[in-house]
């Protein structure tokens, strides 16, 4: 006997063999055999047994066709019209009646379930009967089927266009970089395919694939679906991975992207009312009808870096009485221009500071107005806001004075011009870097007398060659002139929280915690200069959390009791938020905010900032490993600078990059150089291993 059931919502013919325990019927399918219980039959027909189960399984497919051709002749929308206002709900067998004429066989009655099971746009099937449908719900049904038809057909075009543009790029990456184009008449120029055209809706494509990239496992559970069966149905990874190599073929991202910086959400843009504003101001000269300090004739001077274009601070130093100095700290004065609540202010209270990286950076405020108006060129009458402190012989501080002042540098110096000034001793303003010079180093010996941790690392500057080529560029911390713009931007940003504290002005105050494993650092003397990098490397990894705070508490890394950032308010919203405090003090007016307001803006402005460290710190060790994939099974220097149970940390000393090995030989101590031979890298993964190869001797 034959009998018809449904299974995984599909229709299934099987042939009876027995009875099993329990009254369940082992039945023969064309594939399998199974138990089925009899209430779920839902036709069954008489047949002569074929007397083997591969003469059974011949006729279940022969039967399985006829009553998929009847099923497929039966005329639903003729049903649906007949019935018009003879109710609502009907058996199959009546069904099946009015289609044949006559009182229905098995496999005619098996093609109206069938039909209705499969059409679902004139009748609803149950396993109990059909019911007919209103048209109201026909033609919502119609509307659904069209939506995803169309989706259908969409997603079919971007599996094509995936598929064209993931083969394409094999064959570029196969040809290689050294392929020659075809020349102009050659016949392979025929030959080159035309890059796919986009499809329907691509832009929805790149945002699912987008979404996929970026978030992974924790992105939106539809875009999520759809990106990974388009990838999968395009023959490429279903995964993150996939999503982020489509998107390089389709030409949405570069081979070297920069997801976290995606990933920050920050607008990298400026909005068209900000750089109108930016215009505006750049050509405003109101700052000049305020009460300025006339500065002009001060000898004051900036020092910054290589290629710099925004010159946001300046120094000068006069002598003063009895043996006091006048340290000058002029800072632009970007309070004056960008006003809260407007289209800059809001901008850059979003970004919170401007971003830098090894491929370029993103200014917080536009060049209108930081490269020109705002910037303490050289030779240019600028408005400043100065800092004029009186300094006692022995480093004290004595009198702090915050004005809005018109200064004109007189001469600009990068930070290797300023080293040789002091190195040459020749120089006309040697006699005056000298003399700041030695200033900071007794501002510095107090701070290191009060506690405070300095360390002598270099700094690692990554930058990319016109071919994105990355160059480390490794430059040791205590060059003269860098410690002594250093020193004195501590002393400007203590000064300024201790001035609005002095006054009772709501000032958001940083701090720095010491972790109680920093006292396990050895202390001197050191042997050798690697001795000295080792401890200052382990000191500070172990410093304790920073953060900031409506009352003064003690930075144990700088080693002074108030401490905020004042120095740079065109490139953090932190510091204009200080800036525009230390404006209002000075003007005789109240505080610009109240200690609620200043503190929420501040704490807002210090998560994206910690952000933003990240995402720079994340894009140097991105080029780092980009450099080491190219010297796989090379050599390179390390120095030891910590053990901890079996492992080992280490510095890889040509990039500052720390990592952590195991298995390391235990004479292995802290301040030993050694070799590393690297075995693997990968940036994009942000995999990097390493195996010992040997100590480094004398």
């Amino acid at each position: 006997m034959i009998v018809e059931f449904l299974e995984a919502n599909a229709f299934c013919l099987g042939w009876v063999l027995s009875n099993v325990e329990r009254g369940r019927l082992e039945v023969l399918l064309a594939d399998r055999v199974v138990k089925l219980a009899p209430q779920r039959i839902l036709t069954s027909e008489e047949a002569p047994d074929p007397g083997s189960n591969e003469g059974r399984r011949a006729l279940i497919r022969d039967r399985e066709a006829a009553r998929a051709a009847l099923a497929d002749a039966v005329s639903l929308p003729t049903l649906w019209e007949v019935l018009e206002g003879e109710g609502e709900n009907f058996a199959f067998e009546a069904l099946a009646s009015l289609e044949f004429g006559r009182a229905p066989s098995p496999p005619e009655l098996s093609a109206l379930w069938r039909a209705v099971h499969a059409d679902g746009l004139y009748f609803k099937f149950s396993p109990q009967g059909a019911r007919r449908l209103a048209l109201a719900e026909r033609e919502k049904i119609l509307s659904i089927r069209a939506r995803e038809k169309e989706k259908a057909e969409t997603q079919k075009a971007w599996v094509a266009y995936l598929a064209q543009s993931h083969a394409e790029s094999r064959l570029a990456r196969a040809a290689g970089p050294s392929a020659p184009p075809p020349l102009a008449g050659d016949a392979r120029e025929e030959e080159t395919p035309e890059p796919p055209a986009a499809p329907p809706q691509a832009e929805a494509l790149n945002g699912y694939l987008l979404d996929l990239a970026l978030a992974g496992e924790e992105g939106s559970r539809a875009s999520h679906r759809t990106a990974l069966e388009t990838l999968e149905s395009a023959g490429m990874p279903a995964n993150p991975e996939g999503a982020f190599e489509a998107l390089v073929h389709l030409g949405v991202f570069s081979p070297d992207e920069n997801l976290d910086l995606r990933r920050l959400a920050l607008p990298l843009e400026f909005p068209p009312a900000a750089l109108e504003e930016a215009q505006a101001l750049a050509l405003s000269r109101d700052y000049l009808n305020e009460d300025r300090l006339d500065l002009t004739e001060e000898e004051i001077f900036t020092v910054d870096s290589e290629g710099a274009m925004e010159f946001d601070d300046a120094i000068s130093l006069s002598p003063g009485e009895n043996g006091r100095t006048v340290l000058g700290v002029h800072i632009a004065d970007v309070a004056a221009f960008v006003k809260p609540g407007g289209p800059l202010d809001l901008f850059a209270a979003e970004r919170a500071a401007s971003i830098y990286l090894p491929e370029g950076r993103y200014p917080m405020l536009p060049g209108a107005l930081t490269e020109k108006v705002l910037s303490l060129n050289m030779g240019d009458v600028r408005p400043a806001f100065s800092l004029q402190a009186t300094i006692g012989p022995g480093g004290e501080f004595l009198d702090a004075l915050f004005k809005p002042s018109l200064i004109k540098v007189k001469k600009r110096l990068t930070f290797g011009e300023a080293d040789a000034i002091l190195r040459s001793q020749s120089d006309p303003l040697f006699p005056k870097l000298e003399s700041v010079a030695a200033l900071t180093q007794i501002l510095g010996k107090k701070r290191v007398a009060a506690g405070c941790h300095s360390f002598n690392i270099p700094t690692l500057q990554i930058t990319l060659a016109p071919d994105g080529t990355p160059v480390a560029d490794l430059r040791d911390f205590g060059d003269p002139a860098s410690v002594m713009v250093g020193e004195i931007m501590i002393a400007a940003n203590h000064l300024a929280a201790y001035t609005l504290q002095s006054h009772s002005f709501p000032c958001p105050f940083r701090y720095q915690l010491l972790s109680k494993s920093a006292a396990n650092v050895k202390e001197g003397p050191y042997r050798t200069p690697m001795e000295l990098l080792a401890a200052h490397l382990s000191l500070r990894r172990r410093l304790g959390r920073a953060g900031i705070s409506a009352e003064p508490s003690r930075h144990r890394g700088l080693g002074l009791d108030h401490y905020t950032y004042f120095t740079s308010p065109m490139r953090r919203y932190f510091d204009l938020l200080v800036h525009r405090q230390l404006r209002a003090l000075a003007s005789g007016t109240g505080p610009v905010y109240d200690e609620k307001t200043l503190m929420r803006e501040a704490y807002n402005a210090d998560e994206v900032l910690r952000n933003i460290h990240r995402v720079q710190n994340n894009r140097v060790r991105y080029w780092i490993y980009k450099i080491l994939e190219k010297k796989i099974g090379e050599l390179v220097p390390a120095l030891a600078f910590e053990r901890i149970g079996p492992k080992t940390r280490v510095c890889l000393l040509d990039y500052l990059l720390e990592a952590e090995l195991y298995r390391l030989p235990d004479s292995v101590e802290s301040g030993q150089e050694l070799f590393l031979r690297v075995a693997a890298a990968d940036a994009r993964r942000q995999k990097l291993s390493l195996d010992f190869a040997s100590l480094k001797t004398a």
